[in-house]
């Protein structure tokens, strides 16, 4: 394709995947957290 500019979107790509692992790492603390949580009001 012509009008596509392959280091922009490389870029763009490298920038969702960062943003992807960050939400994963996340969402893997909070779920840590819940699971102690629960375990402590047990």
């Amino acid at each position: 394709m012509p009008n596509v500019d392959h280091l922009t979107e490389i870029a763009d790509m490298l920038v969702a995947k960062r943003s992807y692992e960050a939400s994963v790492t996340a969402l893997s603390a909070t779920k840590d957290m819940v699971t102690k949580a629960l375990e402590i009001g047990r």
